[in-house]
């Protein structure tokens, strides 16, 4: 990644590559058949993400993944480390209430911070 891109969206992950993320009137659904692309009245399927690679919401899709499924090492009291494709990611959380704060990627200069949390 190059550049610096900031964007809010709502992305929500309820299961191992399943998610998904609203940002400027546009939905990405990674399901478990496939990966969907909605705007208004018109949505797109696919049996693969189409997302470049470089794509920050993608990265963060599969980073998401990646944290769940390894056995991150703890740095400090809200720090844990892992890696996604040989690059160190660190993830931190809120220490009272275990909720996710912010991943940083050093290799791709991606923060994602995380704001606002509704229950589903």
């Amino acid at each position: 990644m190059s550049g610096e891109e900031d964007f809010n969206c709502a992305f929500s992950r309820s299961a191992p590559g399943i998610a998904s993320c609203q940002t400027g009137g546009i939905s990405f659904y990674w399901e478990e058949d496939g990966f969907r692309v909605s705007s208004s009245d018109l949505s797109v399927k696919r049996s693969s993400c189409s997302l470049p690679e470089t794509s920050s919401i993608r990265l963060l899709q599969q980073l998401l993944d990646q944290a769940a499924a390894q056995d991150l090492e703890k740095v400090s009291g809200r720090e844990w480390r892992g890696d996604y494709e040989d690059k160190a990611f660190s993830v931190f959380l809120d220490e009272e209430t275990g909720r996710l704060q912010k991943i940083e990627v050093p290799a791709y200069s991606l923060t994602v911070e995380f704001l606002e949390f509704t229950a589903e």
